[in-house]
């Protein structure tokens, strides 16, 4: 008989260390900038799913590809800071970390990322435990990790477990994932990439009708989103209007919370709604995590902010 598992999802992509700048304005080519203040975070779009999963009271853990240096150190210890489990984390032998220099516009919160991973390989399906793959409730895979995070959830959905996927833009190995996602929530540069639309409720339509998955979800910033699951009506949803700081690390909020909704067997809706607000609640702080909000908070913004749904004590 096959063990239970010791996680309620589990995230297979990136972990970074992000260097972030504070400025009034955003360089243009061969002009100078004042940076105001400079900060070091961790990062990446599933390690961050990853940890807002843990603040709103799920078990995470989180497979991820990291250097054996000073910084791959440092992803490694804030994750375990932050309760999510890294013991599957691959290190690269004499390898160097992924990391990110983001410059966050104080003004108007916007942030420009410029990312490498260095010579770093990529994460290989056999690096992966298959047994833990055919346990978990829920997989998130971002496409950092393509093709293994495709394999992975290949084999999660073939178990029984919902697979989730954070198509943050269009990648090699995209069109080997997507058939194996039950929930595909994507930016709209994904979707564009993906399908070539012109706006986004027709990449909603395409890709809702491509008859891989239950529900799609389009983010899009500011303009909030659109979703539609299976046959019933496309939605949609607006942001969550705060007081901005930096929006950095929004989108990977919002995936995490919605994960959450997942494990809670929320409507698609009700995910939304609470992944759109604990995204903001996020962005009134500096960085991709210093935001990210406790289910306690999650819930009494909600109460406040989202009455048409019914919310959880």
């Amino acid at each position: 008989m096959e063990r239970p598992c010791e996680l309620d999802v589990l995230g297979i992509g990136a972990a970074t260390l992000d260097t972030i700048g504070i400025v009034d304005e955003f360089a243009a080519p061969d002009t100078k900038v004042r940076v105001h203040a400079v900060e070091r975070h961790g990062g990446g779009t599933a390690a961050t799913a990853m940890v807002a999963c843990r603040r709103l009271g799920l078990r995470p853990g989180l497979i991820a590809k990291i250097g054996d240096d000073a910084e791959g150190r440092e992803i490694v210890r804030g994750l375990e800071a932050e309760g999510v489990d890294v013991s599957q984390m691959v290190t690269g032998a004499g390898q160097r970390s992924t990391g990110s220099f983001c410059f966050a516009n104080r003004k108007t919160s916007q942030r420009v990322i410029y990312h490498y991973r260095s010579q770093l390989p990529f994460l290989a399906f056999t690096q992966i435990d298959q047994s833990l793959l055919k346990r978990v409730p829920i997989l998130l895979v971002d496409t950092a990790e393509l093709p293994a995070a495709a394999k992975a959830a290949e084999v999660a959905r073939g178990a029984g477990g919902m697979t989730v996927m954070d198509g943050d833009s269009v990648r090699a190995g995209s069109d080997e994932a997507l058939p194996h996602i039950d929930y595909l929530v994507a930016s709209w540069e994904f979707a564009r990439g993906q399908t070539m639309a012109d706006a986004p409720q027709r990449a909603l339509e395409a890709l809702r009708w491509s008859g891989h998955h239950r529900a799609v979800v389009i983010t899009l910033g500011a303009e909030g989103y659109v979703g539609a699951e299976g046959g019933r009506a496309s939605f949609r949803g607006e942001a969550f209007r705060v007081k901005a700081v930096d929006t950095t690390g929004a989108g990977d909020v919002f995936h995490g919370a919605f994960c959450v909704g997942l494990s809670r067997r929320w409507p698609l809706e009700q995910a939304c709604v609470f992944a759109a607000a604990c995204a903001a609640i996020k962005c009134r702080r500096l960085g991709g995590r210093q935001g990210i909000p406790t289910w306690d908070e999650a819930i009494a913004f909600c109460r406040e902010n989202a009455r048409w749904h019914d919310w959880p004590e």
